[in-house]
């Protein structure tokens, strides 16, 4: 595939992890013109308070409604993650790839520790489930909730324009919402974060997907960087 002058890079992530995302590729190479078009934004979930010894998390919006680290064990999926539990004061631990990376790293090390997996209401990862089956002591605890999102007016007017679109997609469950828009997404560009990202990408009939080799945002931004001319 031929590189694009100077496409459109439509970013749905929420608007903070969409700023996020941009800086990070504008850092490596700026010929591109980016819009911010949110799926979906993240909302706090009322839930009592939880005793806990350990965290888990696959996100950093799970870190940043989980309560403080306090010093404890963060255990997490990627390096973005682990740096954002960092910042809240987790002694944060990365498995550097997927939920399936995350639950061998545990089980290899078998904490004895009360786990806590702090998550959104909707996840596709099992992740106490497979921990207790193996038997260790872990437990659900639901913090935040994505609220759908319509599209923006510039995104509508891009994938309703001409020229290359360049979709970044971190989440099936992103693509789920891009499905309800009803826009045509045929000139787009897809790179997702996985192959189950991917795999769901093709409800929206793209022109191509691109699989990230790694799972991370870094290799998300490196990726896309090298759909730009």
């Amino acid at each position: 595939m031929d590189p694009f002058d100077n496409p459109v890079v439509l970013i749905t992530r929420p608007a903070a992890g969409s700023r996020r995302f941009l800086a990070a590729v504008q850092a490596l190479k700026p010929d591109f013109r980016p819009i911010i078009s949110p799926a979906f934004e993240l909302e706090a979930v009322s839930a009592p308070e939880v005793d806990f010894e350990a965290a888990i998390f696959t996100s950093a919006a799970g870190v940043g409604h989980a309560p403080g680290g306090a010093g404890r064990t963060a255990w997490c999926v990627g390096d973005t993650t682990a740096k954002a539990a960092e910042r809240a004061g987790y002694d944060a631990i990365s498995a550097s790839g997927s939920a399936e990376d995350l639950i061998a790293m545990i089980l290899k090390e078998r904490p004895q520790s009360q786990l806590v997996y702090f998550r959104g209401e909707v996840s596709k990862e099992d992740i106490s489930a497979a921990l207790n089956a193996a038997g260790l002591t872990c437990r659900d605890h639901i913090v935040y909730r994505k609220a759908p999102c319509g599209p923006m007016p510039e995104a509508i007017a891009a994938l309703e324009g001409a020229g290359d679109i360049v979709v970044p997609l971190f989440s099936a469950e992103t693509v789920t919402t891009l499905a309800t828009w009803r826009l045509d997404f045929s000139r787009c560009h897809i790179v997702a974060m996985s192959a189950a990202v991917g795999d769901a990408a093709q409800v929206l009939r793209p022109r191509s997907i691109v699989i990230a080799a790694h799972p991370d945002q870094d290799t998300m931004a490196h990726t896309l960087v090298g759909l730009i001319a």
